[in-house]
């Protein structure tokens, strides 16, 4: 259930960028656990009153258990459907 998303874009995007960083710190990059890591993070907060008490701790991220789903990355956001969008079930590449 949603409480609050006035931080949710800003978690999102300083959890992503704080893990670029860190993984080219270590030589590597892989966009998808970043991804995966701060979408983990904007849920959390999307549950919480507060902008900034909203915000997980890094230990919070990592604990938090989220269920994986295998989405095809090749599938361009301009064919999808709106009614796809908003959660009706319906064929994408109709």
């Amino acid at each position: 259930m949603a409480i609050l998303t006035e931080a949710t874009r800003d978690t999102f995007t300083g959890t992503y960028a704080s893990d670029y960083l860190r993984q080219k710190a270590e030589l590597k990059w892989d966009i998808r656990s970043a991804v995966i890591r701060a979408n983990k993070a904007a849920a959390i907060t999307i549950q919480r009153l507060g902008a900034q008490q909203g915000i997980p701790w890094a230990d919070e991220i990592d604990a938090f258990k989220a269920p994986l789903k295998n989405f095809d990355v090749t599938t361009s956001m301009s064919s999808l459907s709106l009614s796809t969008c908003v959660g009706e079930e319906t064929d994408a590449r109709e």
